[in-house]
């Protein structure tokens, strides 16, 4: 993972928002960005959006979980074998190791709250540009001094670990092991 792209958006990041139209502007561009890229990588979203321009994403037809996944390998910006993809998902629930990718994204599943499971996938520097942008919006201080971060949740990842360095340690406490075994 490329320490300097976390780096960048550690320090591209804003931490704090003077008003609600800065929010807005930010996000509006972002969303340009984001539609351009998606509607050129996803054969899905290339289809779904049919008549209508990048500028009006708002008025784009929504999806629901159940659609997603039916759908998942052509909504996909990138190219990915979905049983592979699938078989290292169930691999990493039942071993435990979250570590293991295909190429340079690492795949799981959500926590499955709302009844269905869906899966993620990440690439490194997506990664890396996610765990820049938590440590800015997270850290009280300096990147540049020493934390202790600690995570309780159902499953791991590789995006997780990605905010561990040398100055920054990172801590996985796994939900589905016993109380006991939770703490160092």
């Amino acid at each position: 993972m490329s320490k300097l792209r976390t780096l960048f958006r550690y320090f591209t990041t804003p931490k704090k928002f003077h008003s609600r139209q800065r929010i807005e502007k930010i996000q509006r561009q972002g969303m340009k960005r984001q539609v351009k890229f998606v509607r050129k990588n996803s054969p899905f979203y290339a289809k779904h959006w049919e008549g209508l321009s990048d500028d009006e994403w708002a008025k784009f037809p929504l999806i629901d979980k159940s659609i997603m996944m039916d759908n998942l390998a052509d909504l996909l910006t990138t190219r990915l074998d979905m049983n592979q993809a699938r078989e290292l998902a169930d691999r990493a629930e039942q071993n435990r190791d979250f570590s293991p990718k295909i190429g340079p994204y690492s795949i799981g599943y959500s926590s499955g709250t709302s009844g269905s499971r869906g899966m993620h996938f990440l690439s490194e520097k997506e990664q890396a540009s996610w765990a820049g942008f938590m440590l800015s919006r997270g850290l009280d201080g300096s990147i540049f001094a020493r934390y202790k971060i600690g995570l309780i949740l159902r499953a791991n990842s590789n995006t997780f670990e990605s905010v561990g360095s040398s100055r920054i340690k990172f801590n996985f406490y796994d939900l589905m092991k016993p109380l006991d075994e939770l703490h160092d």
